[in-house]
């Protein structure tokens, strides 16, 4: 995959760090930079471009294999030469691979050599390593996730290919891969060289078959032995459907839908997403989505799989997942209930049991304009204007029902609502434009803040719309900056409605 991977910004990094280390007037802000992701993201070809770049620099570099080194005597070379102030850059792969006896050497290792300026390392795991026990390391090291290919990334691979490959059968690899290296490149060889045409029905159960067994078995689950394989993909099939999911809809999940692997206990699934990681090391503690999650390159393996093989589970799941999300957004205030509706329409979706979107849209966003706060709805606002997969998943139509519906219901709140003080309009007011300005599907801000104004003097006292727009509205310095050249247009048109309605 040397031609396919394209990691520019990571290659900056690298590049002003050994740029650094070979100029004596700079000290390096990054000296351990580690990069980690899942079997097949491209850890290996990262290093690689890495030491390319020493060899070009004639910088001398040193490279240890974690899964194959059995001592490492790396250190004391190292050692020798930072001895003779002589610039080093050490690059470790498979790091995850290493025993704890050897992990506890490394550590030492470092401990000792880190604070020498000459010395730049960089590592490379499937799981993030932190030396959290050497605070001298810690506060030294930069961690990166290695993330799936981008669009673009993905073309210039397949063009660089050397073989014609139509937008279809492009657009159904990056459909079926999202960019993840391994996957693209297994589907590739199976459609170049198997002649397997992913837009047949008879040819997409052998091509999953094939991404499978590369990925799967022969990658995340290979050392696992053939009599626990089956459960493990079983599992990790299930909570691969939930984009988050907690300890709770972990044991519902399993229960439900896996009852010959559920645990003893309740208490037993606390310690579950360690052994899973002990075996696959997929699964991650999300901050901003309060869940554990799927590594997505993965994830998207396992829901592909599902919904092809397995298409009335695949529904089934989504629709108990759907109710579950339901029931928690019902119970919920706040951020968390946010959450549960972006998730309840999400597996509303998938599970296929949806006639009548405008309704639904209206019965489960309605209350959130209830609120004498309209924070939840402006976050529900925000997080859906960035949540792509959801956006996605909805469609073109549905998701701009959803921007309409919250656009609508917004100026709907805010001329209705006399009772809030006018500081707090303002501000609302003010977020509202902010947030749809940052949205990627508007291309027109100034003539949906026309729009808006417009409505919104219709139902107001002139005196308290010229307050509003010529003395807070007009003078927020962001809100003229988006409004760019159509400022002074747009405020003549402000007021001459007003004139016309006072």
């Amino acid at each position: 995959m040397e031609k396919f991977v394209n990691r520019d910004e990571e290659l900056l990094l690298i590049d002003d760090a050994v740029d650094t280390l070979l100029d004596r007037k700079r000290l390096l802000r990054t000296p351990i930079i580690e990069f980690y992701g899942v079997e097949g993201i491209g850890k290996t070809t990262l290093l690689r471009k890495v030491e390319e770049r020493c060899n070009h620099k004639k910088l001398t570099s040193i490279w240890i294999d974690g899964g194959e080194s059995t001592s490492y005597h790396f250190l004391r070379s190292t050692k020798e030469r930072l001895e003779e102030k002589r610039p080093v850059v050490i690059i470790l792969d498979s790091l995850d691979e290493a025993s704890e006896k050897q992990l506890q050497e490394i550590e030492a290792g470092f401990r000792d050599l880190i604070e020498n300026s000459n010395l730049f390392v960089v590592l490379a795991s499937r799981r993030m390593l932190r030396f959290d026990n050497t605070r001298s390391i810690a506060r030294k090291l930069t961690v990166l996730p290695l993330k799936p290919l981008d669009r673009e990334s993905c073309n210039t691979y397949l063009d660089s290919i050397g073989r014609d490959i139509t937008p279809e059968i492009r657009d159904a690899i990056f459909k079926w891969t999202h960019g993840y290296p391994l996957a693209m490149d297994t589907m590739v060889e199976a459609i170049l060289n198997r002649g397997l045409d992913p837009l047949k029905g008879q040819d997409q159960k052998l091509i999953l078959s094939i991404i499978t067994e590369k990925v799967i078995d022969e990658g995340l689950l290979l050392k696992v032995t053939l009599s626990e394989r089956h459960r493990y993909k079983t599992l990790l099939s299930l909570l691969s459907v939930p984009r988050r999911f907690n300890l709770v809809i972990m044991q519902d999940i399993i229960e439900k839908f896996a009852p010959k692997y559920k645990l003893d206990s309740s208490l037993s699934y606390i310690t579950f997403p360690n052994t899973i990681n002990q075996v696959a090391n997929v699964l991650s503690w999300n901050m901003f989505w309060a869940g554990y999650c799927i590594d997505a390159p993965v994830r998207n393996i396992f829901l592909l799989k599902l919904k092809i093989e397995e298409t009335q589970m695949y529904y089934d799941i989504n629709g108990f997942l759907a109710q579950i999300n339901k029931r928690f957004a019902q119970e919920v205030t706040g951020s968390d209930r946010v959450r549960y509706l972006r998730e309840f329409f999400y597996h509303l979706v998938n599970s296929g049991d949806i006639t009548d979107f405008p309704s639904v849209l209206k019965e489960y966003l309605e209350p959130l304009t209830q609120e004498k706060s309209l924070d939840s709805f402006l976050q529900f606002y925000e997080e859906f204007s960035q949540d792509e997969e959801l956006k996605e998943t909805l469609g073109e139509h549905n998701s701009n029902l959803v921007i309409s519906f919250i656009r609508r219901k917004f100026v709907e709140k805010y001329i209705r609502d006399t009772e809030i003080p006018m500081s707090e309009r303002v501000h609302y007011l003010r977020e509202f434009f902010l947030h749809t300005a940052h949205d990627p599907k508007v291309d027109d801000f100034p003539s949906i803040f026309e729009e808006g104004m417009h409505q919104i003097i219709q139902e107001e006292f002139p005196e308290v719309s010229i307050k509003l727009y010529y003395e807070e509205l007009l003078q927020d310095e962001g809100l003229k900056e988006l409004l760019g050249k159509d400022l002074d247009r747009i405020a003549s048109l402000i007021y001459q409605s007003l004139s016309k309605e006072g």
